[in-house]
């Protein structure tokens, strides 16, 4: 078996890096985005009188509305950048706008 040049190993060892971390990346949104929504539906839903999500079944309820509905917009996006700073951006406005809300809200 031939050995491998310098180009070649840096090619596969980013090969088992990009496999690794994609899925780790994707658990790990999948978490944030979850605990974002159990926070918002505690915030706004539970008021009115439904039970409280825990993280796993937000996780779930989740899941479940991103295969009913999905996301055109993130169907066609190209950039890994873009969609890295989605990842943690979407959550993050989700998560401090439904504060403010909240607050105001409470104040009622």
């Amino acid at each position: 078996m031939a050995e491998l040049n310098r180009d070649e190993r840096t090619g596969v060892a980013l090969g088992v890096f990009v496999t690794i971390a994609v899925p780790i990346l994707i658990a790990g949104a999948w978490i944030i985005d979850g605990l974002v929504l159990s926070i918002l539906w505690r915030w706004f839903v539970v008021p009115l009188g439904v039970v409280p999500l825990s993280l796993t079944l937000a996780m779930g309820v989740g899941l479940t509305a991103g295969f009913l509905f999905g996301n055109a917009a993130d169907a066609h996006e190209k950039d890994g950048d873009k969609i890295l700073r989605g990842l943690v951006t979407r959550p993050a406005l989700a998560l401090v706008f439904g504060w403010i809300i909240h607050r105001f809200v409470g104040a009622a």
